[in-house]
């Protein structure tokens, strides 16, 4: 096993562990409460560990973007969802995804925990536009940049080594201000902070 297979398998290990508080007081009620309403045929963007698939209807069929094959060991593992899923082992850019999914397919699209991680956040919401149907659905629940000079001004600092050590996750990423920038109407948003501050919202296509 490579030394960056290694701690790709290290990572889907500790993550469960490791977000277990945080999950338990914050996160899962807010899953739950944004997934549960969705229906018809949904793009999961980063599935990690597979927390979201319990909240997922059963008259959902969920495509499952996840690069890291060890991630769907745990989510074999549980077998937790009832959802109809068809997992993919491939990352939102990379040219099989592209080349796949290519007009408006979507009934929803899903990004928890993961926009911090994509290689490129703008180019990412582009694809989301390209293949989420007009009235189709964003769903969001993401750790952002501070609205605070000074707070936004730690996170700067200490993202560059926070990056390397949890897998390419940037602690800055002004996502609630980047996705404003497309054509999504917004339906409902919440802030809110966990030592970080959170975003969550739903988006409408447009």
């Amino acid at each position: 096993m490579s030394s960056s297979n290694y701690y790709k398998f290290l990572f889907s290990r500790f993550y469960d562990p490791f977000m277990h508080s945080i999950e338990m007081k914050e996160l899962t009620h807010r899953r739950e409460r944004l997934l549960s309403p969705l229906d018809g045929t949904i793009l999961e963007i980063g599935s990690g560990t597979g927390i979201n698939l319990p909240f997922y209807s059963t008259n959902t069929k969920v495509f499952a973007l996840e690069p890291n094959p060890h991630m769907w060991e745990i989510i074999e593992k549980k077998r937790h969802y009832t959802c109809n899923l068809e997992p993919i082992v491939k990352g939102i850019e990379d040219p099989e995804v592209q080349m796949r999914f290519t007009e408006p397919f979507f009934d929803s699209v899903v990004c928890t925990l993961v926009l911090c991680n994509v290689p490129d956040l703008r180019n990412t919401f582009r694809f989301i536009e390209k293949v989420l149907k007009v009235g189709g659905k964003l769903v969001l629940l993401e750790h952002i940049r501070s609205h605070s000079n000074f707070s936004a001004g730690i996170q700067d600092f200490f993202s560059p080594s926070w990056k390397f050590f949890a897998d390419g996750c940037n602690l800055n990423r002004e996502t609630d201000k980047v996705v404003k920038e497309f054509d999504f109407k917004l339906e409902w948003e919440e802030y809110f902070s966990i030592s970080l501050p959170f975003y969550s919202a739903i988006y409408e296509k447009q």
